[in-house]
């Protein structure tokens, strides 16, 4: 330890020992001069390991001042030096050899301090005349430079990391290029080698360049234009770098030659005495083939964008335009440069420009925006209207990023839109003026022929001449002709119109087809066909139908059929499939052995106006009106129509007609049909009739010939009102066509009064009513009648707008007090007349109407056999059982004249 050196120095000089000899002073005083001036600490020691000198330095370095000024004990100094190294076995005492053991060698050391200070003790010998006389020993402070040696190894850590583990090809290189150093990525990219394989080899070499094959890089002509080596050179020559320079070069791969697309970067590294270059080489093959085909894509889509016939815009977030397409252009008038960042509203037409911020504001909140249509006024002035689709695009956070809006031109489909509402509008002008015309024909036609044909049906009550029969036969023949072609182009305007509704009602369709065939017997037998009809057992009685359409139908099919077959049979088939406890499918079929139908002419047998082509309308008539109606009133009611036929075979409807409701109190309605009308009306019942036409009037009154009710008669609107106020009527008949009041009027100042409003009402018109007026009937009126009617419907109609009543009850009030047992002379008459004028033709329709007459005249009567005789015939007539009819028939004068002698 240095424990006696320091004790040495606190006894003697704190700077000198003295010596004998003045030599000895001088040279010590040039040593502690110099040693002063030394930046280093310095301590000196004899021979003999006792401290000679040390200097400033050294008590600055180690802090011993403080000590020294004390005169601290060397015991003292030691332990204070000590507990300042962390290596604590090193001092800065001498060493505790003896001078013959110094080493003769210099010795450097280092000191490790806890303050963080590393010092560098370096020891030499003292030798005169080859004997060591002591040692020195320097300290110096080399915790600077330790930290910056640390500092840069540290540094050249990072660089040689970053130049290893940089994914390109990094390589230092001489100006000959030849590779002094090259990281990990290049060599393993380059597949030539270790790292001391590289060096020394040229850079073509290593990179497979197809110019150093078969010759070294840069041998060749075309290595003037490599990449590479250009880059190289021109940093050679500037001594500047140079930064991602693109490039290619042609490199061996297998046995084929490929192109490689790079990014070269230089940098001159200026090193003692030469320079050397570092390259970086990027491959960007990927990369460039990736962009390229993102160009090419971006171009294709850039040219759909521009030339795509839909114009296109995109707004950012101030309604302002980000970008357009030359269909847009085109659209407005408006370039790229004249649009491009002003407000989309800038071509709102002046109509609309405050709408802009509007629609802008909501479309931006919404989100979308569809076929919105919108008046733009291009640049020229013109006025287009243009309909806009569009949605928002947003960024993650929900806010607004752009839109995306394509416009189409509705201009011209405006204006055609325009042109067809207006075409609309007069076709439907057109349509109610045709409505009109056809209301007002059939009102004009239907009202005269009200009177004719109901003259004539009360007439044949009462005529018996069979001539004079015949000619009101004709006249009836002949009207219903008429009617049936105004009811056609009625019904057919009304279907086409989608304004024909069904009306069902319980239907027995035994009785109803055979009324339907009784109708063309006459006809067919004057024709020489016979006509046959079959209805299958399993068809139910009583079906839910609309009783006049099914009948219009059939009426039409069957007279087609009479009309064009000349010999053979007509055959109606009436059966049934699906049968349930609620419905049925009923099958109609209508086969004749007519002239058939050619194939060509099938397809469009059901259209309107058609008639088949061999067809003579001179011979066969027709309006060509009847297929089509009756086609269209099927599908009305849900069926379908087939139809099969050969030319001079004959032809086949067949009818399917689904989910057919089947009525189960059928034997009550039946029982109700069956039913005398008149007797269904009470004996004394007013009823007011309100008709401007007189012979309506009278027709009307004669209607209720039978039924023995008080009738009023009123011309006009204001005179039944008049009526009214004298005699209260228990139904009211009021036609809807009248001058001044009309029958809608009437019925409101009617109803409008509470003590009339609780008579029924009964609308009688020849018109087709009005959409006002369909809305206003169920209000007002009870039921509609319209011109001409038959007697029967007429009568039925009243009967159900009336009290129910006892038919047996009122059947004696109206015939008095006659017998229970014999027949009165005013019904023995009038049947007997009705008896004679069916000798010649007996229609089916016209021998039921005589059951039912001999069955209302007797019913009073209490007489068995009459009871057997009615039963008998009525069973006859409904079995088809022709030849018993016939008998009994001709067996009813006998009954009458028993019945009169009875009463005698």
């Amino acid at each position: 330890m240095i424990e006696s050196d320091l004790k040495t120095i606190s006894e003697e000089s704190v700077h000198s020992i003295s010596s004998p000899g003045d030599s000895t002073r001088g040279l010590e005083k040039i040593l502690q001069t110099s040693l002063e001036a030394n930046n280093e600490g310095v301590l000196l020691l004899n021979t003999d390991g006792e401290i000679i000198h040390y200097n400033s330095q050294l008590i600055k370095m180690w802090n011993l001042e403080p000590l020294v000024k004390k005169d601290a004990s060397a015991a003292e100094l030691s332990d204070f030096t000590k507990s300042q190294l962390i290596n604590s076995s090193l001092t800065i005492k001498g060493y505790s050899e003896k001078p013959e053991r110094f080493s003769k060698n210099q010795k450097t050391d280092t000191l490790y301090l806890k303050d963080g200070r590393t010092i560098e003790r370096t020891s030499l010998p003292v030798i005169e005349k080859e004997h060591t006389i002591g040692r020195v020993f320097s300290y110096r402070d080399i915790t600077p430079e330790r930290q910056t040696r640390q500092e840069l190894e540290e540094k050249s850590n990072i660089l040689d990391t970053i130049f290893d583990q940089t994914p390109i090809i990094m390589m230092l290189v001489d100006e000959k290029a030849r590779i002094e150093k090259m990281n990990k990525p290049g060599a393993e990219l380059s597949h030539f080698g270790s790292d001391s394989d590289l060096v020394g080899k040229l850079v073509g070499d290593i990179l497979h360049c197809v110019n150093a094959y078969p010759n070294a890089c840069g041998t060749t002509p075309n290595c003037r234009h490599c990449a590479i080596r250009q880059t190289l050179n021109r940093t050679i020559q500037s001594g500047t770098g140079e930064y991602k320079v693109e490039g290619t070069m042609q490199i061996k791969h297998g046995n084929a030659n490929i192109t490689r697309h790079v990014l070269i970067s230089s940098a001159t590294i200026q090193t003692s005495g030469e320079r050397k270059y570092l390259l970086s080489i990027d491959d960007i093959t990927e990369r460039y083939l990736a962009e390229k085909s993102l160009i090419e894509s971006e171009n294709r889509f850039r040219n759909l964008f521009e030339y795509t016939p839909i114009a296109y815009q995109s707004l950012d977030k101030n309604g302002c335009i980000l970008d357009i397409n030359h269909e847009w252009s085109k659209l407005t008038g408006y370039s790229r440069e004249n649009i491009i960042g002003q407000p989309f509203g800038k071509i709102f037409s002046n109509e609309t420009k405050e709408l802009f911020p509007v629609v802008f504001e909501k479309f931006a909140n919404e989100g979308y925006i569809n076929d919105l249509e919108l008046a733009l006024e291009r640049k020229d002035g013109q006025l287009i209207t243009a309909l806009v689709t569009g949605r928002v695009q947003y960024d993650k956070e929900g806010n607004y990023l752009r839109s995306h809006c394509i416009l189409l031109n509705f201009t011209e489909r405006k204006q055609i839109q325009k042109e067809l509402i207006q075409a609309k509008e007069k076709a439907e002008e057109a349509t109610r003026i045709k409505s009109a015309f056809l209301a007002n024909m059939s009102h004009e036609i239907r009202t005269p022929m009200n009177a004719i044909l109901g003259y004539a049906e009360i007439l044949n009550q009462s005529v018996t001449n069979p001539t004079h029969r015949d000619y009101l036969s004709s006249m009836q023949s002949s009207g219903k002709v008429l009617m049936n072609l105004i009811n056609d182009v009625l019904d057919f305007s009304k279907i086409d119109a989608g304004k024909l509704d069904l009306k069902e009602s319980p239907v027995d369709i035994r009785l109803l087809m055979k009324e339907i065939v009784d109708t063309f017997r006459l006809k067919a037998s004057q024709k020489g066909v016979r006509l046959l009809i079959e209805i299958s057992e399993s068809t139910p009685r009583v079906l839910q139908l609309d009783e006049l359409r099914l009948r219009q139908i059939m009426l039409n099919l069957i007279s087609n059929a009479l009309k064009f077959t000349d010999k053979g049979h007509i055959r109606i088939d009436v059966s049934t499939t699906n049968l349930g406890d609620t419905s049925s499918t009923i099958l109609l079929r209508v086969e004749d052995t007519g002239i058939g139908i050619a194939d060509k002419e099938q397809k469009k047998i059901f259209e309107a106006f058609e008639q088949i082509d061999n067809q003579d309308s001179k011979i066969y008539g027709g309006t060509g009106l009847g297929l089509a109606i009756t086609h269209r009133l099927i599908k009305l009611m849900g069926g379908e129509i087939r139809l099969e036929s050969k030319v001079n075979k004959g032809s086949t409807f067949s009818i399917t007609l689904a989910d057919i409701t089947v009525v189960k109190d059928a034997d009550e309605i039946v029982g109700q049909k069956k039913s005398n009308i008149d007797n269904r009306i009470q004996v004394g019942t007013s009823i007011l009739i309100v008709d401007d036409n007189r012979a309506n009037r009278k027709v009307t009154r004669e209607f209720f010939g039978g039924s023995r009710v008080k009738i009023s008669e009123a011309e006009n609107g204001a005179h039944a009102l008049e009526i009214m106020r004298q005699m209260e009527p228990q139904l009211i008949i009021i036609d809807l066509r009248m001058p001044g009041m009309s029958g809608f009027e009437t019925a409101r100042s009617i109803k409008n009064n509470p003590q009339w409003q609780d008579i029924p009402l009964i609308a009688y018109t020849a018109s087709e009513l009005t959409a006002e007026e369909k809305e206003q009937y169920p209000n007002l009126f009870k039921a509609l009648l319209r011109k001409p009617i038959e007697r029967k419907k007429f009568l039925q109609t009243v009967a159900n707008c009336l009290p129910p009543v006892n038919e047996k009850n009122n059947l004696r009030l109206q015939h008095g007090n006659e017998s229970a047992s014999a027949i009165s002379e005013e019904n023995e008459h009038e049947l007997l007349q009705k008896w004679n004028s069916m000798q010649r033709i007996r229609p089916r329709k016209m021998m039921k109407e005589f059951i039912e007459e001999i069955t209302a005249r007797t019913e009073i009567m209490h007489d068995p056999e009459l009871k057997s005789y009615l039963q008998e015939l009525e069973h006859a007539f409904h079995t088809f059982n022709i030849e018993k009819e016939e008998t009994l028939f001709h067996a009813f004068p006998e009954i009458i004249a028993r019945l009169k002698t009875e009463k005698l």
